[in-house]
């Protein structure tokens, strides 16, 4: 039941550094302003109508603009994500995995500046035209698990501090060489279990990848400049 028959709470002047609340927003005042907050963690999921909904219902008819939250919105089977759906809000990680969505409108996440974690694992997004450009603060995309079939030379356009970038389990054939161009703090990839034939120079601009995993592909060959000034701690290869 957590705290839903709780009338209010508050924890200002504390050394809270994590917060998972699963009441109204009304009833918890938690401010970071108080806190030492890592964390303002926000389970949604109660908070909003769940019955035979399939577009995610604009977030800020039910959440205020002056806090900043961590959202988890998983398993409502929705299967749209509209133009604007988190305008006004400060939102530093975004869990919408294990849902039904399809389609993600280009500015979905329009003004989410200050986002650091997106998650969209287990759904069904074929491609992706979502606008996350220059989003500077954006260290971690978690698209494993979807449908996707090609990544546009734009996708990842201007994100130079991600850190993490998680495509496992997709149908990606086809990646062109300037995706990565602007991802020069990337540590680690996985782009295993996709449909990848071969590998060119993909990764000439990031210097010191941590962690590449290309395992459950149709490889058959390498090319010797595939990995030209890139340096790696752990490489995973299946060939076929």
């Amino acid at each position: 039941m957590g705290l839903r028959n709780v009338f209010f709470l508050s924890l200002l002047f504390n050394t809270i550094e994590n917060c998972i609340i699963q009441m109204s927003q009304e009833r918890c005042k938690c401010s970071e302003s108080y806190n030492k907050f890592y964390q303002i963690e926000i389970d949604c999921s109660n908070e909003m109508p769940t019955n035979n909904i399939q577009t995610l219902p604009v977030l800020q008819n039910y959440l205020k603009s002056n806090v900043t939250y961590s959202i988890l919105y998983k398993k409502k089977q929705i299967h749209k994500i509209a133009n604007y759906s988190f305008l006004n809000l400060q939102i530093i990680n975004l869990d919408m995995s294990e849902n039904n969505i399809e389609i993600i409108e280009k500015h979905a996440f329009y003004e989410l500046k200050n986002l650091k974690i997106l998650k969209l694992s287990n759904n069904k997004l074929d491609k992706i035209d979502f606008d996350i450009e220059n989003f500077e603060f954006l260290t971690q995309i978690d698209l494993s698990y979807n449908q996707i079939k090609e990544l546009r030379s734009y996708a990842f356009r201007g994100l130079k501090n991600l850190e993490v970038l998680d495509l496992y389990s997709n149908q990606i054939n086809l990646i062109k060489s300037e995706i990565f161009n602007d991802l020069i703090l990337l540590r680690r990839i996985s782009l295993g279990k996709n449909l990848i034939e071969n590998c060119r120079n993909l990764f000439s601009s990031i210097a010191d990848i941590h962690i590449f995993n290309l395992n459950y592909n149709i490889l058959e060959t390498i090319d010797s400049n595939c990995f030209t000034k890139s340096h790696f701690k752990i490489l995973v290869l299946t060939l076929s």
